[in-house]
């Protein structure tokens, strides 16, 4: 949310459904819903009592519970898949799918899209700009060598993204949906 429109950020307070209210006592509709919001909205009251019920019981136990053999049943049930891996966001099952791909294919390169948001994996700190590729944000190399492991290219760009992909060194592309 660095390149916020107005020149400032907006500092959330509270958040229900589709509704932001910031400190300033403004209320937004949301039309982003990132993260968990836009699985079910801001602090649907179900999860919002599923929540309190397990801080009260514990939390990062780093241990199976009941509740999540019932969770992965119903995942299994619902999505035909049978093993499922929870991570605390995005950017952890990005690392978890990016290592498991490169394990799989044996190539070491991760293809992602310029001015898409992919997590804070190095892999995605990339985008074109200029018709080069650089560093997105102003992120710092911190000593990794894009070249070797990023390829970027245009979002909806059909023949950069074949041509992107005919070298045969990149194990996994990451996209939005």
């Amino acid at each position: 949310m660095r390149r916020w429109a107005g020149g400032f950020p907006v500092y959330a307070a509270t958040a229900s459904g589709a509704h932001i209210s910031d400190i300033d006592g403004h209320d937004y509709v949301d039309f982003a819903l990132g993260d968990t919001g836009g699985m079910c909205g801001h602090a649907p009251e179900a999860v919002t009592r599923a929540a309190l019920r397990q801080l009260q019981n514990g939390t990062t136990m780093m241990l199976p519970t009941e509740d999540s053999l019932w969770v992965g049943t119903e995942l299994q049930r619902r999505f035909g898949l049978p093993y499922w891996t929870f991570t605390t966001s995005a950017t952890d099952a990005n690392r978890g799918a990016i290592r498991i791909a490169r394990m799989i294919t044996g190539r070491d390169k991760v293809l992602v899209f310029s001015g898409c948001y992919h997590g804070g994996v190095e892999e995605a700190h990339v985008e074109i700009r200029d018709g080069r590729v650089g560093l997105r944000n102003m992120i710092h190399p911190n000593g990794v060598n894009h070249s070797a492991v990023s390829k970027v290219v245009e979002f909806n760009d059909v023949a950069a993204l074949e041509t992107a992909l005919s070298a045969g060194d990149v194990a996994c592309v990451l996209t939005e949906h």
